[in-house]
């Protein structure tokens, strides 16, 4: 069978990162879920460690997206095969991306 898919090569490895990055943070979510949920039915209310650990599930599934954009941008590709635009949107969203453990660091 033929895949019209994204292959991966020792000069593209970006489709690895994103595997390692969804399925990691889908088993955050998923423990996250069963933590607030074992709690909600223990002792039927919610404390401010929950709200904590959703904030930064939240933060981290943002960082999630932003890594997702620069693998889209380049990252795990060398760059002398990309291009001078992905070049730039690779530094913008690198540059974006710096600022969401800020966040991380409120919560």
């Amino acid at each position: 069978m033929v895949s019209n898919g994204v292959s991966i090569s020792p000069d593209h490895r970006g489709p690895w990162i994103n595997v390692v990055t969804w399925i990691l943070l889908v088993l955050m979510c998923l423990a996250t879920l069963v933590k607030v949920i074992t709690k909600w039915i223990l002792i039927r209310k919610l404390q401010y460690d929950e709200a904590l650990i959703v904030a930064a599930t939240l933060v981290t599934a943002g960082c999630d997206a932003a890594i997702s954009v620069q693998v889209a941008a380049g990252l795990g590709s060398t760059i002398a095969a990309l291009g001078p635009a992905d070049i730039a949107k690779y530094q913008q969203v690198s540059t974006d991306a710096e600022y969401i453990p800020v966040l991380d660091n409120l919560v």
